[in-house]
C-alpha cells in the first residue's frame, strides 16, 4: 500500500532520518540526473522479518477500516485514503515516538 509512504513522510517522530541521492529520470525524452531528498528507510523499525507496512495494514483492517473482498482471483482491500493516512500517522507516531 504505497499510500503509507505519504503517511510515513507526514508522521512526526524523533530521530527520523533522511537521505539525499541522485537518480536518472526522463525529461522530454532525455535522461537527466536529479537529486532527491527522502526518508531513510534502510533500517526497519520493527523486529526482523516484519514489514512495518504489512503490520500497519493488518492493524488497520483489524480496526475495521476498509472493506475486504475479491478482485478477480485476488484477495483485495478497499479503503478511503484519508482514513488510511490518519490511521498510519497515528500508528507510526505512537510506536516510534516512545
Amino acid at each position: 500500500m504505497t499510500l503509507l509512504h505519504h503517511a510515513e513522510a507526514l508522521a512526526k517522530t524523533p530521530g527520523k532520518r533522511f537521505v539525499d541521492y541522485e537518480q536518472p529520470v526522463l525529461v522530454r525524452g532525455r535522461r537527466v540526473w536529479r537529486r532527491f531528498h527522502d526518508i531513510d528507510s534502510e533500517n526497519r523499525a520493527l523486529p526482523e522479518g516484519n514489514d512495518p507496512f504489512e503490520v500497519i495494514v493488518r492493524d488497520m483492517l483489524a480496526d475495521g477500516i476498509g472493506r475486504q473482498g475479491r478482485a478477480g482471483a485476488a484477495d483485495s482491500h478497499l479503503s478511503e485514503a484519508a482514513e488510511v493516512v490518519d490511521f498510519a500517522i497515528t500508528w507510526i507516531e505512537d510506536r516510534l515516538s516512545r
